[in-house]
């Protein structure tokens, strides 16, 4: 027999609480992941990374040269607006 007085939660409610603890952790390693991705990756690897390759960030496999070539900022001007006269 208990000896506490405390009234205990109905058995419906007994496995939800465990469920809430499961859901809380999950929504802390999410909140953490994204801080990290936020923080670390973009502001500081990407970049950095991105620095160190130069125009070796750019490359195109060869297998991948049928995409077009879009244009989104105007025409090409200098070295590649010659490439491209060239090739047409």
């Amino acid at each position: 027999m208990r000896r506490d007085r405390t009234p205990r939660p109905p058995p419906s409610e007994q496995g939800s609480r465990a469920r809430l603890v499961i859901i809380r952790e999950l929504g802390l390693g999410l909140a953490v992941a994204v801080f990290l991705d936020a923080t670390l990756i973009r502001t500081v690897l990407l970049p950095a990374t991105m620095r160190l390759l130069g125009e070796w960030n750019w490359y195109l496999p060869p297998f991948l040269r049928w995409l077009p070539h879009i244009w989104i900022e105007g025409e090409p001007v200098g070295e590649l607006a010659v490439e491209r006269v060239q090739s047409d």
